[in-house]
Parts: structure tokens; sequence; C-alpha cells
């Protein structure tokens, strides 16, 4: 008898180890399948076009709104929108759009008497100062009372499209047809890593402000379009340019305090020249 039951112990360890053995193979062949798998988009499919069917929302900044429009020099004003595209090693293309948004933007910003009540600094250097292959350039710096704000401009297509992020990229789909408009962009993590380094370096100004940053999507000459929760990497928000807008003119006034003080300091030995 106890013989017997040593055989069927024998016999059920034997088991256990089996199906411990083809369980890890299944597990494996599981892990292996999701792995070679490569992620296809929902959107990659989509036929594509050049632009938008139909315009979207005119918000009055656009730039055939704003052409005529003269920006000022503000007290407030630290260095000057676009400037530090020149010299950003991007094709001549690239830098007049972006130029152009950064203006844009400045101009939308004083029609809304912001840049009197806020100090704003252009075109900041990489922030990512230990390594220079991570891009950490920030187009706008925007100090209220008690908030610093770290803004990336983005003047991509528009119209009535609705953005969409999936895997790192930006889809741009026309409202009207559902198709892809062009390629799909790729998000930088350069705002992600602007706003780390910020917070590493300058822990000292967090005691006075809080920290927030943004992507700004500007309206084009075919207005704007809707972002669908759409963020940079890093859990960035991305907004729209009248979104931003609404923000900002619900933040408190800039203050010369010991805190504003540290700001100019810190965010003038850091502008691009």
């Amino acid at each position: 008898m106890e013989k017997l039951f040593s055989f069927f112990k024998h016999l059920r360890n034997k088991l256990y180890f089996i199906l411990g053995f083809l369980w890890d193979r299944r597990q494996n062949d599981k892990f292996s399948l999701k792995t070679r798998t490569p992620s296809i988009s929902k959107y990659s499919e989509l036929p594509i076009i050049s632009k938008a069917t139909h315009n979207g929302k005119m918000t009055g900044f656009e730039p055939q709104k704003l052409k005529n429009y003269k920006l000022y020099q503000h007290e407030l004003m630290f260095g000057e929108p676009g400037k530090g595209l020149n010299k950003s090693g991007f094709d001549e293309s690239a830098i007049n759009l972006g130029q152009e948004g950064e203006i844009n933007f400045a101009k939308a910003l004083q029609k809304q008497g912001l840049l009197e009540k806020l100090v704003t600094f252009w075109s900041i250097h990489n922030l990512n100062l230990e390594d220079k292959r991570l891009d950490a350039d920030i187009d706008c710096v925007i100090v209220s009372g008690s908030t610093i704000w770290l803004v990336d401009l983005k003047f991509y297509i528009s119209g009535n499209v609705i953005y969409k992020e999936e895997d790192g990229l930006l889809y741009t789909i026309d409202s009207a047809t559902g198709f892809q408009i062009g390629m799909p962009k790729k998000m930088s993590p350069n705002m992600s890593y602007a706003k780390e380094s910020f917070s590493h370096k300058f822990g000292n100004l967090l005691k006075y402000y809080r920290l927030e940053t943004r992507v700004v999507l500007m309206p084009t000459y075919k207005g704007a379009g809707r972002l669908d929760n759409v963020f940079w990497p890093g859990h960035i928000k991305a907004v729209s340019l009248e979104e931003m807008l609404d923000e900002l003119s619900r933040e408190d006034k800039f203050k010369d305090t010991i805190g504003g003080q540290m700001i100019r300091q810190t965010f003038n030995l850091l502008l691009k020249r």
C-alpha cells in the first residue's frame, strides 16, 4: 500500500511538471506573438488628401487677419518672436512657417492685452544643457504672477479637421471625408525633456511658481482644427490657440517680486541672441 501511494505521488509530481512546462510554453508563445506583430494604426489605411475639404472655425487670429496687424515691443517682452529659428537647422520652408506661427502667437497675445499683463521670453536655448543631442528649445516662456508656462507652437495643416494621436504620431483627419490629410507627424519629446530639465535645474523658482507646459496648434488660412484629447510625449497637453488664450486670460498679472526678478535673470540668460 505504501509503495502504491509513493507511485501515485511520483506520478502526480510528474504531471504537475509537464503541465507547468506546457503553460510556460503557451505564455511565451503568446508573448512572442505580441512582440512579433507590429502595431498597425487604424488611420494608416485611410486614403490621403492634400488639404481639408472645408475651412475650420475662423477665430480672427488667422494669418490673413493678422498680416497687417503691427506687433509692438512691450516692457515685459524679451527676445524676438521667430528669431531663434534662423539658427535651428530646419529647411527654409519650415523656418518660415515656424516664424509665422511664433509671430502670430505674439500678435494674438497683444490683441488680447496679455503682453502688458504677462512677461514673455521668446526663443529660449536648449534647457537640456548636459546633453546637446536632446533638443529642449522652447518657442515661448510666459510667466504670470503664479505660473510659468513653457509653450511649443505648431503651425500644421488645419481647416475643418480633427487631430488624433496614436503611437506617438499625430494624424490630421478631414471631417468631411474621413480621409487622412498628408502624412502623420512624429510627435517630438522635446517638451517633455524641457519640462524635466527645467524642474531639475531651476527647482528654486518652483518655490514661487507652478510649472505648466502646452503644445499650441495655431490656426492657418483655413481656420482652426479640433483636437481629440491629444497629448505629446510626456503627457504634454495640446490645445488650440483659443484655449491657450483663455487659460492665460484667467492668470493673475506678473509681479516684480523676488521670484519675478529671478525669472527675469534666469530666462534673459537663456534667450537666443
